[in-house]
């Protein structure tokens, strides 16, 4: 318990983002075996609910992103539109780590929880045009945007049943020219993606 007490102090404490995401690791052990059983863990996280700095907001979705999969399935019900609506808030603002951490959030939401199709579309959709406004804008986190789409569409068969808007966004990518060629190039880990998904869509294209 003292741990446990410490752990929460220095992540309360610790302003800079590398150094909370080290300390989060390193709380991996612990989260394993004690999410559900640690009471100030879950004290700490809703303080940080409401507050509007951007320490605290992109802390609150990268601890949620952290522990999840080791909360109840009734307990993250509980919370899913919440949480939904925090992570999708967080890819419009201007702050990339919170951009970073609210699109991890989604990943992690979507790769371990059933939902519906209609939810999954448009969480995805608006990750893509989040990546599209970070490409442009020539962002380091473009790419690791893209990344979390690519696995929630592994994880998620065929919940597109018509792909067509989902490929026009596409296309308004790779063949904008106000973005450099060699970040478009980032596009194909996506293409690969709907390939794979999509095979026969892809092939009427």
């Amino acid at each position: 318990q003292g741990l446990k007490d410490s752990m929460i102090e220095l992540l309360s404490n610790e302003q800079d983002y590398t150094m909370r995401h080290i300390l989060l690791d390193a709380m991996l052990p612990i989260f394993s075996t004690e999410t559900e059983n640690w009471p100030q863990l879950l004290q700490y996280i809703e303080s940080l609910a409401n507050a509007t700095d951007e320490a605290s907001i992109e802390l609150f979705l990268s601890i949620f992103t952290t522990i999840l999969r080791y909360l109840s399935i009734n307990f993250v019900g509980s919370l899913f539109e919440n949480l939904l609506l925090k992570a999708k808030t967080a890819l419009s603002t201007q702050s990339i780590p919170v951009i970073l951490a609210g699109s991890n959030l989604l990943r992690a939401i979507l790769t371990l929880i059933s939902t519906e199709k209609e939810i999954i579309i448009s969480v995805v959709m608006d990750m893509l045009n989040a990546f599209y406004l970070l490409l442009k804008n020539n962002s380091p986190i473009a790419g690791e945007v893209l990344n979390d789409i690519c696995l929630i569409f592994t994880q998620n068969t065929n919940f597109f049943d018509n792909i067509e808007p989902l490929l026009q966004q596409y296309f308004s990518i790779i063949t904008d020219n106000s973005i450099p060629i060699e970040n478009r190039c980032v596009c194909t880990e996506f293409l690969c993606t709907l390939i794979k998904q999509y095979p026969k869509e892809l092939e009427a294209q």
